[in-house]
């Protein structure tokens, strides 16, 4: 019985013993346990603030992308802005090459100006070098009638002289008869034929110099009226030209105005361009900096949970073995006592009631020791448990590092990318700089030719302004001095008029003086001849006859017919003023013949003038047939030619006018007598217009 107390006492310190060692391991279990719930307490604290940071992280990769995005897309805005840009300068460039083709082409047209106006200045130049030549040329026409008139004052003298002496020699025609009747037979014929010829020359000469005075006043005209044109032209043309070169000097500094204000406007575009790259290239490189920061930072921190993790785990597979191995030897120890007891109930079932507090207590203690294995197990499903959420952490932890491992790729791809980007930035920028340097330069050289240009453009237009100027005041010059010429020409031909009045006016006296003294000298030599006969007087010209007489007995042939064109109403009543014209002239055939040169007028167009002027020579034909006098050989000559020219004229003429043509044609055979030089045939063909009114001076 003692040893069995004794065995039990011992069994219960061995169980107490027991006891006391489990409540130990519980101690230190409960103690590693809340050394892994502070673990577990510290790893959920730092996985939430891995989380928290791996939100962080996506939020700035959000922000990163978005950020990127927006820098994709402002560099795609900047790079479609520069390329417009480019373009508009571009287009610029060329619009400033074909401005200054056109300014060139301006140049070119202002040389062409101011050629034309050198040629202009020349051709007035020429003129006024033919105006001198003109006024020499009056000036010796002057010269030459000044000369006419000497000579004609000195032959008026002569024939004064001449009247004087032949005054003296009539005193004495009593005493020396014969003798001055040969003499003035002799002197009459000779002063006849000297103022015939004397006449005739003077008449010529006068109506030469009249012709040249008036073509000379003619070409003075026309030279003043084509110098007025040419210098109103000059004067627009030097306008226009003045107002292109402005209107091309305006276009030119509004293209320079423009041209300074795109290269203001570049550069500030490239300036805020720069700063904004800069601006840029600062924050890409703060942002990488500060993701690499992180990213070092994440992966320190990844690595040091890489290894609590480690450690967490070996400590939690030590525990677990410890916490299987203390299982293992509490469930032997258990197994034990059960079997001890069992052997101690089979043996000595007398000392039970003994033991029944010592049972119970074992009872309580083994409670105790399944609360202890029940909480172990606990503890071993909750460390279990840890250990699962210790993998799950793991594999998200090495999910996450992988994550941050394709992160840190892409990152770097993305860090690449934008080196790669900032590269091409910076050639882009580089290559715009130079571009902008070569736009600068070759502004500089357009500003520069421009200013060159237009110093030329302006120098030449001070230099067209005072040619012009010069020009005018020549040009006012050589006016003022034609209008003196003019006004000295107009005088002397004033004075060259009451000159040739004054001579008409002494020459209608020395000729009714040469007509009495022939009368005279005929009335003496008819007495001399026939004493005792009747003397019939000729015609004279009494000093009440009319003026036209006394003017058409001084006129030449084409005077004479001009004289009679313009009285046509007269006709009737000037026929025998005609007669006695022809009558007094020296040589009335060759006055009528020089009349017909009007006959077929070449330049006449009117029907009327020409059968006025025909119906004029009709006339005198007429009235030299009727008077029938002698004709000269080498004027019968003349008129056989005229006659032979009419004759080939007929046969072209219209058949209206050709009854008063064939009526000129034969007065002309009659009045020269020059019907044996033609056919007969023909002159009796033409006969058939003897029925025209005016014929009866054919018989």
């Amino acid at each position: 019985m003692e040893k069995t107390l004794e065995g039990l006492s011992k069994r219960a310190a061995v169980t107490e013993r027991m006891v006391d060692f489990l409540q130990i391991q519980c101690s230190e279990i409960e103690s590693r346990k809340r050394k892994l719930d502070a673990a577990w307490d510290s790893v959920s604290v730092r996985m939430r603030g891995a989380d928290f940071r791996e939100a962080a992280l996506d939020k700035r990769e959000r922000e990163l992308e978005e950020r990127e995005r927006r820098f994709f897309m402002f560099e795609d805005a900047k790079m479609r802005e520069l390329a417009s840009h480019e373009q508009e300068l571009e287009h610029r460039h060329a619009a400033v090459v074909k401005r200054v083709r056109f300014l060139d082409m301006e140049r070119a047209e202002v040389g062409v100006v101011r050629r034309r106006a050198g040629e202009r200045l020349a051709k007035i130049e020429a003129d006024k070098q033919s105006l001198m030549f003109e006024r020499q040329t009056l000036a010796e026409e002057e010269e030459r009638f000044d000369a006419m008139i000497d000579a004609l004052k000195e032959k008026e003298l002569f024939i004064e002289e001449n009247m004087r002496g032949i005054a003296l020699k009539k005193e004495n025609l009593e005493e020396k008869w014969k003798e001055i009747g040969e003499e003035q037979a002799r002197l009459a014929d000779e002063k006849s034929r000297d103022q015939k010829l004397f006449k005739h020359y003077f008449m010529e000469r006068i109506e030469v110099a009249e012709n040249k005075l008036e073509q000379v006043r003619l070409k003075m005209d026309d030279k003043f009226g084509e110098i007025e044109c040419r210098d109103n032209a000059g004067w627009e043309s030097l306008a226009l030209s003045i107002k292109e070169a402005d209107l091309v000097r305006e276009s030119v500094e509004k293209k320079l105005e423009e041209l300074e204000w795109m290269r203001t406007e570049f550069i500030s575009f490239q300036e805020e361009k720069a700063r904004e790259l800069a601006s840029k290239e600062q924050l890409l490189d703060a942002m990488s900096e500060k993701l690499v920061k992180d990213a070092e930072l994440m992966n320190q921190e990844l690595i040091e949970r890489e290894k609590l993790g480690h450690s967490l785990l070996e400590r939690l597979q030590l525990a677990k073995e410890n916490v299987e191995g203390l299982k293992t030897s509490v469930e032997n120890r258990f197994y034990e006592a059960d079997e001890k007891m069992r052997k101690l109930a089979s043996r000595s079932e007398k000392v039970f009631r003994d033991a029944e507090l010592m049972n119970e207590e074992l009872i309580e203690r083994e409670k105790l020791g399944r609360q202890l294995l029940e909480r172990l197990c606990s503890v071993k499903d909750s460390v279990e448990g840890l250990k699962a959420a210790a993998d799950q952490r793991f594999i998200e932890v090495s999910l996450k590092e992988t994550d941050l491992d394709s992160l840190r790729n892409w990152v770097e791809k993305k860090m690449d990318e934008a080196d790669f980007k900032k590269r091409e930035v910076e050639e882009q920028e580089r290559r715009i700089a130079e571009k902008e340097g070569r736009l600068i330069a070759k502004e500089k050289e357009l500003e520069d030719r421009h200013k060159v240009r237009l110093e030329k453009l302006d120098s030449r237009e001070n230099s067209l302004k005072e040619f012009t100027r010069n020009c005018f005041k020549e040009h006012r010059a050589i006016k003022r001095e034609l209008r003196t010429e003019k006004d000295l020409v107009e005088k002397r031909a004033r004075d060259l008029d009451e000159r040739e009045q004054r001579l008409y006016h002494t020459l209608e006296e020395l000729e009714i003086k040469e007509k009495q003294m022939r009368y005279s000298f005929k009335v003496l030599e008819y007495k001399q001849h026939h004493p005792t006969d009747v003397f019939i007087a000729p015609i004279e010209i009494e000093p009440d006859e009319s003026a036209d007489l006394k003017f058409m007995v001084r006129m030449n042939g084409k005077t004479l017919q001009m004289f009679l064109n313009d009285r046509e109403n007269e006709f009737e009543s000037m026929v025998d003023e005609i007669f006695k014209v022809l009558h007094l002239s020296s040589d009335p055939a060759k006055l009528v013949l020089d009349a017909m040169a009007g006959f077929y007028p070449p330049r006449l167009r009117e029907e009327d003038v020409e059968y006025n002027v025909r119906r004029t020579c009709i006339i005198l034909l007429g009235q030299l047939l009727k008077l029938s006098p002698t004709i000269k050989p080498h004027v019968r000559e003349e008129a056989i030619e005229l006659a032979t020219s009419w004759k080939s004229q007929l046969k072209a003429a219209p058949q209206i006018a050709k009854s008063q043509e064939v009526l000129g044609f034969l007065c002309l055979l009659s009045a020269f007598d020059l019907a044996s030089y033609f056919d007969e045939d023909d002159l009796s063909s033409f006969l058939m217009v003897g029925q025209h009114k005016e014929a009866l001076v054919l018989e």
